[in-house]
């Protein structure tokens, strides 16, 4: 649900893995947001098709 990389890795004890997790924005969505944002700098205009990312893979 959070789609990290499978290889991504978590520093600290287990606690303080958890809150980071809790407190992340899923990947995929801050993508999407950035993405959105540059287009909207950029271009003038809004665009609301959802792109796929080349780089990052969902392992939902």
């Amino acid at each position: 649900m959070q789609t990290f990389p499978d290889d991504f890795v978590f520093c600290g004890s287990s606690a303080r893995q958890f809150t980071q997790v809790g407190n992340a924005v899923p990947p995929l969505i801050a993508f999407q947001l950035a993405r959105s944002i540059y287009f909207q700098i950029y271009t003038g205009q809004s665009r609301y098709e959802v792109l796929e990312p080349t780089s990052v893979k969902s392992t939902v």
